[in-house]
């Protein structure tokens, strides 16, 4: 009986192993409802999807929880910085109120990551202290609009992804915990815009798209009038359409209480009375009157 060749030996054992690895789970719950990791490569485990007590936890789930942990371990210093050093009252007032809301994003963003088992960084990436760095190197309105710049663009970058993020996730926690960090970043992105120093360099690049229609020739501003005011033959109200009458007209005290399609009191006055002043028409310029006899 001959011996197996030492060849055949070793591809049986190879596709021994590639079977087992293929049986293999890619990720398992724990006893408290979080993911253990699947035991792989590095690489392997950073795309696997695991199961929890939630649904399932992609890979762009547990992106987005780091994210939100980053992003606050450089926006709150900077924050609180500009609420000290900043030359306008605006760029103080709603940086260090950014600040105070990623002081509570950062807390529901640790409770999230302990529930599933997400392990979170410490320290601001090498770029991050870069942009503190130079932000505290500026001063008067260069500091203002540097620190504006820097976190408009990175609140306008993390924007798209929450987005995904809550349009795609089979995790109910993930999925609540995404619309909440919409919400704050959708107000900070108002709060930056609010400081006067927003211009379109700091914005991110569009996204690309393929099925947009060709680009039209813009309105014209003057093309957009108003219509005359609608009087009626009697010398009625502008915009009603009713006229106060021949008796009406005459009498300063005659006034008609008429309720609006919506509910509401309205009260119409006569236009002979001499406590109701003329007004001018957005349109024509000229005394309402004036023009209820010009447009008939």
């Amino acid at each position: 009986m001959r011996e197996p060749r030492p060849v055949v030996a070793a591809v049986c054992g190879l596709a021994a192993a590639l079977l087992l690895g293929a049986c293999a789970p890619m990720g398992r719950q724990a006893a408290d409802g979080g993911a253990v990791a699947p035991q792989a490569g590095a690489a392997d485990a950073a795309q696997a999807t695991v199961d929890t007590a939630w649904g399932p936890l992609g890979p762009a789930d547990r992106e987005l929880i780091v994210k939100v942990r980053q992003a606050g371990l450089w926006e709150i210093p900077v924050g609180r910085e500009a609420e000290r050093r900043a030359t306008r009252a605006a760029t103080r007032r709603n940086l260090g109120e950014i600040a105070r809301q990623h002081v509570r994003l950062d807390a529901l963003d640790r409770a999230i990551a302990a529930k599933l088992n997400v392990p979170l960084p410490n320290q601001p990436t090498p770029d991050q202290q870069s942009w503190m760095s130079e932000i505290t190197g500026k001063s008067g309105n260069d500091y203002d609009r540097t620190a504006v710049a820097r976190l408009r663009m990175a609140h306008g970058q993390i924007y798209p992804a929450i987005g995904a993020v809550r349009g795609s996730t089979r995790n109910t926690l993930v999925r609540d915990f995404s619309e909440q960090c919409e919400t704050f970043v959708r107000t900070h992105m108002r709060l930056l815009e609010g400081t006067g120093f927003v211009t379109g360099d700091m914005l991110p690049d569009p996204p690309q798209s393929t099925g947009a229609p060709p680009a039209g020739s813009p309105a014209s501003r003057t093309a957009r009038r108003r219509p005359p005011p609608r009087c009626s033959a009697a010398g009625g109200r502008p915009g009603t359409g009713r006229g106060t009458g021949p008796a009406q007209a005459g009498n300063p005290s005659t006034s008609a209480s008429r309720v609006a399609p919506s509910g509401e009191s309205r009260t119409t006055r006569a236009w002979g009375s001499p406590r109701v002043s003329p007004r001018l028409t957005m349109a024509t310029g000229m005394p309402c009157r004036a023009a209820c006899r010009t447009n008939r």
